[in-house]
């Protein structure tokens, strides 16, 4: 009896799984798998060109032109991972030593981000985004996706000394929902998709990409950027994986 080609092919793959075993078949089965998906830090491509685009016209920028240190940070204000690196790390940055810019970069899994987001450019009208920033980074805040609706929004936005009224006004006005969008484009266009990333320039002029605030502590302290009691609290800090 005649054997086609294809039955001899499949005669000669059976024999050789008989004499090798198993570990033909691991082997043939690792072929056959997609490769990972690349991290975070690998789709990123951190060089000046990039900073410099990430960081024109950027609308929220704290600390003195002249500092050493350039951080940029896209930030989701209900991500945990977020919330931990603001309270262990950026809030304690010396204006003088480091520039904090911000943008925003809402999950869509998050459905309190872009209103809190928005809320924060209703504030930023006023003049007063960094402490709104800061009243949505509260870690005294017991549940953020629940917490962070439209009276935590004003009750903040009277703590820090806006007019309400506009403030209440403000949140309604689709312009600040583009603006937050525009953010998130800036971002998709760059391959960034998790909070928090960083990008950061030293004295040098060097530009780094990290995410998450341990990656961030240990690039500060491999640079010595940061205070020693600074990066003490954040390396004792429990710290969320970033999304």
């Amino acid at each position: 009896m005649k054997t086609s080609n294809n039955e001899t092919k499949l005669l000669l793959v059976l024999g050789l799984i008989v004499v090798l075993g198993g570990g033909a078949l691991l082997g043939i089965n690792r072929l056959l798998q997609p490769p990972p998906p690349p991290s975070a830090s690998e789709k990123v491509t951190a060089s000046r060109d990039v900073f410099d685009k990430l960081t024109k016209n950027a609308r929220h920028v704290k600390g003195s032109p002249d500092a050493p240190v350039t951080v940029l940070e896209f930030a989701d204000f209900q991500c945990p991972a977020c919330r931990s690196a603001y309270d262990t790390l950026v809030k304690r940055f010396d204006s003088d030593k480091i520039r904090l810019i911000y943008r925003h970069l809402p999950l869509p899994d998050h459905e309190a981000a872009l209103p809190a987001a928005i809320a924060a450019e209703a504030a930023a009208r006023q003049g007063k985004f960094w402490e709104m920033y800061a009243a949505l980074f509260d870690p005294g805040l017991a549940d953020p996706p629940r917490d962070l609706e439209r009276g935590y929004f004003v009750k903040s936005a009277k703590k820090v000394g806006l007019d309400v009224a506009r403030f209440e006004r403000d949140l309604k006005d689709p312009a600040l929902e583009a603006l937050v969008k525009s953010d998130v484009e800036l971002a998709r266009s760059n391959r960034l998709d998790t909070t928090p990333s960083f990008f950061v320039r030293d004295g040098s002029g060097d530009i780094a990409f990290v995410t998450g605030v341990r990656q961030l502590t240990e690039l500060m302290t491999r640079k010595k950027l940061l205070d020693a009691k600074d990066l003490a609290y954040s390396a004792a800090a429990p710290a969320p994986p970033a999304r």
